[in-house]
C-alpha cells in the first residue's frame, strides 16, 4: 500500500508530464503549420513570377524544410529574373 503522499506526488508528475507533451505537441503543430504556410507562398510566388520554373520549382520547395532558405526564395521571386531564380534554387543544401 503506497503513502497518500507517494500517490500525489505521482498524480502531480503524471499531470506534468502530460502537460509538457501538449505543450510539445502545439509547438510542432504550429512549426509544420509555418512550414506548410512558406511552402504555399513559395508556390504561389514561383506560379505569379517564374511560370516556366514550376515544374522544377515545386518539388524542391515541397521538399524544404529550412524557413530562412523558403523565406530567401519568397523574397527574390519578384525581384530576380527566371534564369537567376533557377540558380538560388540550385544552389541550396537543403536535403
Amino acid at each position: 500500500m503506497q503513502s497518500i503522499i507517494w500517490q500525489e506526488a505521482e498524480a502531480k508528475g503524471r499531470e506534468e508530464g502530460r502537460e509538457e507533451g501538449r505543450e510539445e505537441g502545439r509547438e510542432e503543430g504550429r512549426a509544420e503549420g509555418q512550414l506548410r504556410a512558406e511552402r504555399e507562398l513559395c508556390r504561389e510566388m514561383v506560379e505569379s513570377y517564374h511560370p516556366a520554373l514550376v515544374s522544377e520549382a515545386v518539388p524542391l520547395i515541397e521538399s524544404c524544410t529550412d524557413l530562412a532558405l523558403l523565406k530567401s526564395w519568397i523574397v527574390q521571386a519578384p525581384r530576380v529574373s527566371s534564369e537567376e531564380y533557377r540558380r538560388l534554387l540550385g544552389g541550396h543544401d537543403d536535403p
